[in-house]
């Protein structure tokens, strides 16, 4: 488990997840869980995103006091699918959707963390 939550890139990540694989075999759905939550955990951290949580019907993202996300496409959510996004206190937002098994949860954060990526604002 601290291997896992030391890992700094996405690649270090892998190059585990192989290494645990070739020593262990395939790897029960906990194992695989953990290496996906330590991958968004890596990809949040650069947009100083405090915590994600997904749940059946909604999900949640805490900011830091200044994120590193593109704020623009994040505005344009909200104006344009108020019933589906929307913010709360001064940097929460809460998504509400369909996440009825943990692959669409998965699915979920990983696609958000994409949208609000700084980079997809140069696009």
């Amino acid at each position: 488990y601290k291997r896992i939550a030391g890992m700094e890139t996405t690649a270090d990540l892998r190059d585990l997840q192989v290494e645990m694989i070739d020593r262990f075999g395939m790897l029960p759905d906990a194992a695989k869980h953990l290496f996906k939550i330590a991958d968004l955990k890596i990809l949040a951290a650069p947009m100083r995103i405090r915590k994600i949580e997904v749940g059946v019907q909604e999900a949640h993202i805490l900011f830091d006091s200044e994120p590193n996300i593109n704020t623009d496409l994040l505005i344009e959510l909200i104006q344009s699918k108020p019933q589906q996004y929307r913010f709360e206190g001064g940097n929460k937002l809460r998504i509400y959707g369909d996440f009825p098994t943990s692959e669409a949860r998965f699915r979920a954060a990983s696609d958000l963390l994409g949208l609000l990526s700084p980079a997809t604002s140069a696009a």
